[in-house]
C-alpha cells in the first residue's frame, strides 16, 4: 500500500494546482487580448493599405495628366510654358511622394510593433509551457 500524503504536501499540491489555474487563466486572457489586438491592427492597416493605393491611382492620373501637359507644352509653345511645367510636375510628385513615403513609415512602424508583439507572446508562452 503506497505511503499517505504528509499534510504538507496536500497543501503543497493544492498551492501548485492553484498557481496552475491561475496561470492558464492569465494566459487565456493574453491570447485573448493579443489576438483581438492583432485583428484590431490588421483591419487597421488594411484601411490604410486602401487609402494608400487610393491615392497611388491619384498619383497615377496626375501624373498622365502632367505627362499630357507637357506633351502639349513641348509642342511650341515656348520655354517658358515648358519650364513652367516642369517645375510644378516636380512639385507636385515631391509632395505626393512624401505623402506616400510617410503613410509606409508609418505602416512599417505599425508592422513591427505587430510582430515584436506576437514574438513576446510566443515568447511568454513557451517559456510557461516549458519550465517545469
Amino acid at each position: 500500500m503506497p505511503p499517505s500524503p504528509s499534510p504538507t504536501s496536500l497543501l503543497w499540491a493544492h498551492q501548485l494546482r492553484r498557481e496552475h489555474i491561475a496561470l492558464v487563466s492569465s494566459l487565456s486572457a493574453l491570447e485573448s487580448s493579443t489576438t483581438a489586438s492583432i485583428t484590431s491592427t490588421t483591419s487597421t492597416l488594411t484601411t490604410r493599405l486602401d487609402k494608400l493605393e487610393r491615392t497611388l491611382d491619384k498619383i497615377r492620373v496626375e501624373l498622365e495628366d502632367l505627362k499630357r501637359l507637357m506633351g502639349e507644352l513641348e509642342t511650341g509653345r515656348g520655354r517658358e510654358r515648358d519650364e513652367i511645367g516642369r517645375k510644378v510636375r516636380a512639385e507636385v510628385e515631391v509632395e505626393l511622394i512624401e505623402n506616400v513615403r510617410e503613410e509606409i513609415k508609418i505602416l512599417k512602424e505599425t508592422v513591427e510593433g505587430l510582430v515584436d508583439r506576437r514574438g513576446k507572446f510566443v515568447g511568454t508562452l513557451l517559456f510557461l509551457f516549458l519550465c517545469p
